[in-house]
């Protein structure tokens, strides 16, 4: 069977075409990857070295949260997004979230990096950048369709986030990376999630019937 056959029967089990980037995936896992291969005590060290010890911005603190911000007042000015209603909206948005939370929170226990200033050893991975990133994935998948420029600008105040984490001396390069992989990724997977939930039993024999390859409908976007 065609790619394309397959997307139109998916279409019409899910009632839109699904969510899920194969290029984002791979963004995401890139960024995974190299962050976590990157030098843990030197990655970044002179980008932080630039800025005195006494640069300590508190934007971070809210830029992380600006395309979530963006995605909802859109949407309640009546804005269409990509998903239709509210509620699978929130679905959406709560699945990916904990899986951010929970990604996020077990790497931090599990590796125990201590920070660049030695606050903690809460370093790895950033949760500030991984909320960040996991924000402008939601916005640009929502509303990207619109304006490519949405997208940039979600991912450029993402990007800024991540880049205060480091200069503010908060995490190392690695750190951030990693972080923004995992936003990006846990945007993905909780989209996927929602695929499972909102396409009905029914259909999803009839996919998995006629294409076997097919685990899923997010598999196709």
């Amino acid at each position: 069977p065609s790619f394309a056959k397959a997307e139109v029967l998916i279409s019409d089990s899910l009632g839109k075409s699904s969510f899920v980037s194969p290029y984002k995936l791979a963004v995401g896992s890139g960024l995974v990857l190299s962050g976590s291969l990157l030098d843990f005590d030197h990655g970044g060290r002179q980008l932080g070295e630039i800025y005195p010890s006494t640069f300590n911005y508190k934007a971070d603190e809210v830029l992380r949260f600006v395309p979530a911000v963006a995605l909802v007042g859109m949407k309640s000015l009546g804005i269409e997004s990509r998903t239709k209603q509210w509620s699978e909206l929130i679905v959406r948005s709560v699945a990916s979230t904990a899986v951010m939370g929970l990604t996020v929170e077990g790497a931090k226990r599990i590796v125990g990096r201590v920070r660049p200033d030695g606050s903690d050893d809460r370093s790895f991975p950033s949760g500030h950048s991984a909320t960040a990133f996991l924000t402008a994935s939601l916005f640009a998948k929502e509303y990207g369709h619109l304006n490519q420029w949405y997208s940039v600008g979600a991912y450029g105040v993402a990007t800024s986030t991540a880049m205060l984490r480091r200069v503010n001396d908060h995490h190392w390069m690695g750190d951030v990376m990693v972080g923004a992989g995992i936003g990006i990724l846990s945007a993905e997977f909780g989209y996927a999630l929602a695929d499972m939930f909102y396409c009905s039993s029914e259909n999803k024999r009839r996919l998995r019937g006629a294409y076997p390859w097919l685990e899923l409908p997010s598999s196709m976007a």
